[in-house]
């Protein structure tokens, strides 16, 4: 019990950690895109 308990945490810690990294990476990369097509423009 205490082993399931216990991946069962860790599994929604890593479902937590990667809704927030995916989002930011994902952010990060909109960004980098969006500068370049600024300074191609500029």
């Amino acid at each position: 019990m205490i082993i399931l308990l216990f991946t069962g945490r860790y599994a929604v810690g890593v479902l937590l950690i990667m809704s927030i990294v995916i989002p930011l990476g994902g952010i990060r990369r909109n960004n980098v895109a969006v500068n370049a097509m600024k300074h191609r423009i500029d």
